[in-house]
């Protein structure tokens, strides 16, 4: 601006006599051309101690307690980057990503993010320090929120995210993978009876233990010295001597274990002075055997009082996978076996003030002679509706690369029209113990959703009109305008439908079922039309 104004003093001079209304234009223009000068330079490059400053607050902003142990991994997109005398601000759209890694090595997403953002930092002697971290705003407001604060010329850019949806998620695997590559991948150690497992992966220091089906991702690893490695669960503390390659369990170390971690039936878990082993290659896959069907009658017994994570981890303690708790919609339920009267008899006593039906005399069926033969398998449920009334369906096998698992499928009712009353369920159900030792694992999924009375009935064509309030890969979050009296929101999932959605934008969603335990609910879309 200096040189241009110097080209110009001349001119100016010059017709400030001559012709005053060309001297008045020019100085307009020279004001003008301050004043918009000191709205700051606008551009989309970033240096390199910005960047820095970028990805450590978007990191951080996405840190939690679980993050530890995982592979988180971000990824970025500048939209624009305005510099002013006293702040610079980035605007850009992100990707933040959790990762674990099975032992086998295949990366599995544990949380994620994708959103539009707007970072504010002021320079300093020592670099860039943050003033401020922007989000948009959710619901309604979640469009006016972006359009109000990016520049209008990248407004559409942040609102249509997912157009860098592809590009982020391959940046994010690739920085996991890195970050995997360069640590230690998990070790494997197993008892002598080889019914129990421990594995830790010594640079991340996260660690699980598997007890005949039950498995626990949230603890952590610590070696001490070169004599012992402690883990961790909780406030659970278990510690082993190191004898050469294998470790010890000493329980003298270790501290609150409970006692269906020590002898459990048929199977004795931590005793002191049993050793563990290193495994070596994984085990062949076993055949899949014919499914099973529940032995006996179940019992159901419900509660509106919602457990909270740390009560529900207590209640089925290494059997609660971590993924639980991280989604509305969890795959997977917690579940557990429960293999002794005795320990029937602990688990009521313990929690019959908070489920309704949960006496000892409702349990009456399931003696001693029961257990000889047979396994409780107790399954956790909830989705926030009283009127689903869950039931065990069947037991199946799956199979994966290395496991077997047993498999407990549900089967709900979709809800009562109006049902706004919190729902969870026990369900007790009995399983054959030859039927159980088949496994190698053990989880317990939604099988299928039974309709009833005037709820939205399965296998008839429905439509509803909506505007998309959120899209996440192929699923795109709809607020509802006619979907009847039962749901306000609904994920639709639009498979081989070719769309690209956006925000703000409305539809017409033919589809056949409403798939629970999600809320919101899922569909998968027939046809999606402009209303």
């Amino acid at each position: 601006m200096k040189k241009y104004a110097k080209e110009k003093a001349k001119p100016i001079s010059f017709f400030s006599y001559k012709k005053p209304w060309l001297c008045l234009m020019l100085v307009v223009v020279l004001v003008a051309i301050m004043v918009l000068g000191g709205c700051g330079k606008i551009t989309t490059e970033i240096s390199s101690d910005l960047d820095a400053l970028v990805l450590s607050t978007l990191r951080a902003e996405h840190y939690s307690g679980h993050t530890e142990g995982k592979y988180p991994a971000v990824a970025y997109t500048t939209l624009s980057v305005e510099e002013k005398k006293d702040a610079t601000t980035v605007y850009g759209v992100m990707m933040y990503r959790e990762y674990t890694c099975t032992t086998q090595g295949e990366l599995r997403v544990w949380g994620a993010a994708h959103s539009p953002f707007a970072i504010t930092a002021k320079r300093t002697d020592a670099g860039y320090e943050l003033v401020k971290c922007w989000w948009p705003k959710s619901g309604v407001d979640y469009v006016s929120s972006i359009e109000e604060k990016f520049p209008k010329k990248v407004r559409d850019d942040a609102v249509d995210f997912q157009q860098y949806y592809a590009k982020h998620d391959a940046a994010c695997k690739a920085e996991a993978e890195k970050s995997i590559s360069e640590a230690d991948q998990y070790v494997v150690m197993e008892s002598e009876a080889k019914n129990l497992r421990v594995a830790y992966c010594p640079n991340n220091t996260a660690a699980y233990v598997v007890f005949g089906g039950g498995y626990n991702t949230d603890g952590t690893y610590a070696k001490v010295g070169d004599s012992q490695v402690v883990f961790t669960f909780g406030d659970r503390k278990v510690a082993f001597a190191v004898d050469g390659g294998n470790y010890v369990f000493h329980a003298k170390e270790s501290a609150n274990l409970p006692k269906e971690w020590q002898a459990a039936g048929d199977n004795e878990y931590f005793q002191d002075g049993v050793v563990f082993k290193p495994e070596g290659d994984a085990p062949s896959v076993p055949d899949t055997p014919e499914n099973t069907a529940p032995v006996g009658f179940a019992v159901t017994v419900s509660s509106t009082n919602w457990m909270e994570e740390q009560a529900l981890r207590e209640m089925f303690g290494q059997y609660v996978p971590s993924t639980f708790f991280d989604s509305a919609d969890p795959t997977y339920l917690p579940v557990r076996p429960i293999e002794t009267r005795a320990q029937l008899d602990r688990f009521i006593a313990a929690y019959t003030n908070d489920w309704t039906g949960l006496k000892a005399e409702n349990f009456a069926s399931y003696d001693e002679a029961f257990f000889q033969d047979n396994y409780l398998l107790l399954t956790y449920y909830r989705n926030g509706m009283a009127s689903c009334h869950p039931k065990i369906s069947d037991y199946v096998y799956v199979q994966d690369s290395t496991s077997l698992w047993l498999s407990v499928r549900l089967e709900v009712e979709q809800p009562a029209a109006g049902d706004a009353v919190v729902g969870q369920w026990l369900l007790f159900s009995g399983i054959a113990k030859e039927d159980y030792k088949k496994a190698t694992g053990l989880e317990a999924y939604v099988e299928r959703t039974v309709t009833k009375g005037d709820a939205i009935y399965s296998g008839t064509t429905l439509s509803f009109t909506g505007k998309v309030k959120q899209v996440e890969g192929r699923s795109m979050l709809m607020q509802c305008y006619d979907v009847g009296k039962f749901f306000q929101d609904v994920w639709v999932e639009l498979g081989d439908i070719e769309l690209d959605p956006m925000v703000g934008e409305e539809y017409v969603v033919t589809y056949e079922d409403i798939m629970m335990p999600s809320l919101p609910p899922r569909i998968t879309a027939i046809t999606i039309t402009k209303p």
